[in-house]
């Protein structure tokens, strides 16, 4: 970092205002930039949903874009078109590409997210149209972005939290100078090109292990070097279970669908039992699963030795199988379909498939241990590979999120750049 970036925000972090600063209600700033509310800089305005009943309203060539379609992207397409009559009788406009869209409420971590149209399209109303008169659009947009944390807090609060027209005009924003507004886009841009080209990456090796997935477990294609058979077994033959108690020093871990983890690395609310007396133990090499969801996929191989919740099942493997090729192997359909149809119960929410009746399932596998751990090898291979990309994802994102802050409180000047 500069030295003169260094010396500001240690300047800041004890309340000082650096020389060519000034203090407004947002914060220390440039002296030439200004301070605004999103009213002073931009139009806001929504859409509103034409009525389901009448079929004359749907199915035409106009876009209507919903807040599952806003998440920091451009929007090209949407699910969902209406007819030119919708659009003139239910107080709907055609917004110009180019414009920006926040989601007001919405499933999640929708609400407060924002995207640009890349398309003219209509809104719903719980969309709101932010159109910038002078300033820089993607200067605007970046920034939005980067408010997204202030933007949910200030949410109305009640029996769901949103946002309304007036809270999105109230946001408030630093403004520089038109040139420099576009070397921080310039800047940010170079990161979102990054972040897109790693995301497409990402994409690429996932679809390219599903692939493997398919031509080695269901094809059943053979690494070089194997040719034998393989047998059906009941899984009986293969795991017991595994029902250690009295444990209540060890670990706490979770069984998750991505894997088994230390519960402190999970950001969800920690709701075990203080008595953790008929908590399980797991060995690294075990398999958990929930038993209310392995028909959902929700099992995997541990690398942990620890304790988990009663509600999961603990498969203890055989000495002559690989415990992580039947990980993978529970994750195909057709495991999954097996381990749906001998869970119990009346309904989805109340299934589950205790040991007693997961024994009993009968799977198609490499009687050769070592075809299994060439299998297994292979397929963890690919699963390193994404994960590497993903962590180097994250990566970049901090460092975005990290050069937004300088950038947008004019910490870090590019003017003279």
């Amino acid at each position: 970092m500069d030295k003169d970036v260094k010396e500001r925000i240690e300047k800041i972090n004890w309340g000082e205002i650096p020389e060519g600063y000034k203090r407004t209600k947002i914060g220390i700033i440039p002296k030439d930039w200004n301070c605004v509310q999103l009213k002073d800089i931009a139009e806001i305005s929504s859409g509103s949903t034409p009525s389901r009943n009448n079929k004359s309203y749907w199915g035409g060539r106009i876009p209507w874009v919903t807040t599952s379609e806003i998440n920091y992207n451009e929007i090209q397409s949407t699910k969902e078109y209406i007819t030119e009559e919708a659009l003139n009788k239910c107080n709907l406009k055609l917004y110009e590409k180019g414009i920006i869209l926040m989601a007001m409420y919405g499933q999640g971590k929708t609400r407060g997210k924002v995207a640009v149209l890349g398309i003219e399209a209509s809104i719903n109303q719980a969309c709101a149209a932010i159109i910038v008169k002078k300033e820089n659009n993607i200067f605007v947009y970046q920034q939005l972005r980067s408010l997204y944390d202030r933007i949910r807090r200030v949410s109305n609060i009640g029996s769901q939290e949103n946002l309304n027209a007036n809270i999105i005009k109230g946001i408030m924003f630093t403004i520089p100078p038109l040139r420099e507004q576009q070397k921080i886009v310039d800047i940010l841009e170079e990161y979102d090109n990054a972040i897109s080209k790693i995301e497409d990456l990402i994409q690429e090796k996932k679809k390219q292990k599903k692939w493997l997935v398919y031509s080695l477990l269901v094809e059943k294609k053979r690494l070089p070097g194997f040719s034998g058979i393989w047998k059906t077994e009941k899984m009986e033959k293969l795991f017991d279970e595994r029902v250690e108690t009295n444990c209540e020093n060890c670990e706490l871990l979770s069984i998750t669908s991505s894997g088994i983890l230390p519960r402190t690395e999970l950001e969800s609310k920690d709701n075990s039992s203080d008595d953790k007396s008929k908590y399980k133990k797991i060995y690294a090499g075990d398999i958990g699963y929930n038993t209310m969801r392995m028909w959902q996929g929700v099992s995997a191989l541990s690398e942990y030795e620890g304790i988990v919740s009663p509600a999961y099942t603990i498969l203890a493997p055989h000495s002559n199988i690989d415990a992580k090729f039947f990980s993978y192997l529970f994750k195909l359909p057709s495991s999954i379909f097996k381990f749906y149809r001998f869970s119990q119960g009346l309904v989805d929410d109340t299934r589950n498939l205790k040991y007693n009746n997961f024994k009993r399932i009968s799977l198609l596998y490499p009687e050769d241990l070592n075809e299994q751990k060439a299998i297994a090898e292979v397929l963890v291979t690919a699963d390193k590979e994404i994960d590497l990309l993903e962590k180097k994802l994250a990566l970049i994102n901090q460092e975005k999120k990290a050069m937004m802050q300088l950038l947008f409180s004019g910490i870090v000047r590019v003017n003279d750049t």
